[in-house]
């Protein structure tokens, strides 16, 4: 099974529209809950960049697994956004995560 998401492209200056995928197996896992958006710099403005965070349970076990992928815009002087970038990722998994979650998070720069 998949799960994906992709961006508007209306950030002036970044090119194409973007997108994340997330593959899993649909025989061990269900998909109990998917989130995305755009991430945001410390202006609260789009960086251009994205993630999403799919929530899959064990079928076996009931045992939730957040799983998050995110594609970060990469190029000259783009650091500083990139790090504000990240930062509104933690925020992201933070704010989508349970204690007793598993959290496997994939970043594409």
């Amino acid at each position: 099974a998949v799960v994906s998401t992709q961006s508007t492209g209306d950030v002036p200056g970044e090119g194409q529209p973007d997108g994340c995928a997330i593959f899993y197996h649909g025989d061990r896992f269900s998909l109990a809950d998917f989130h995305h958006r755009q991430l945001l710099n410390q202006m609260k403005h789009s960086t251009g960049s994205l993630a999403m965070a799919t929530k899959l349970e064990c079928i076996e076990d009931g045992a939730s697994i957040l799983v998050v992928a995110s594609h970060l815009k990469g190029g000259p002087k783009t650091d500083q956004t990139r790090l504000e970038a990240c930062q509104d990722l933690a925020a992201f998994v933070e704010e989508h995560s349970s204690p007793n979650d598993m959290v496997i998070l994939g970043v594409d720069v």
